[in-house]
């Protein structure tokens, strides 16, 4: 097969030829193409997740959406980081630092 580029996208070739990210125009266009079929399998799935989603709604299978954000804003960004607590490790620091919460009326006076 042969393929007549335009101007632009001929420089494109070039341009990422000339970094050195690729040896030739071959590999520059196997890799735009390995993209878009990426791409429109992405979509795909999507296209997939709107139909089973619809299909949702219509029988009625919805949950609201503050309901459904209420569950799901948990965040764990930071876990790695700070570790996590089992249920009892939780209870038994709050246990430890009930007393914090008491402010001493006479001491601060």
């Amino acid at each position: 097969m042969s393929i007549i580029l335009k101007p632009e996208h001929e420089q494109l070739i070039q341009a990422q030829i000339s970094k050195g990210k690729y040896s030739n125009a071959d590999e520059v266009v196997s890799e735009a193409l390995k993209l878009l079929e990426e791409r429109e399998q992405r979509l795909e799935d999507l296209r997939q997740k709107i139909a089973v989603g619809t299909k949702q709604i219509q029988k009625g299978q919805v949950t609201e959406g503050e309901t459904f954000f209420a569950k799901s804003q948990t965040y764990h960004d930071l876990d790695a980081l700070a570790g996590t607590w089992s249920d009892a490790a939780a209870a038994e620091f709050l246990s430890a630092i009930a007393d914090f919460s008491h402010v001493d009326k006479e001491l601060w006076q």
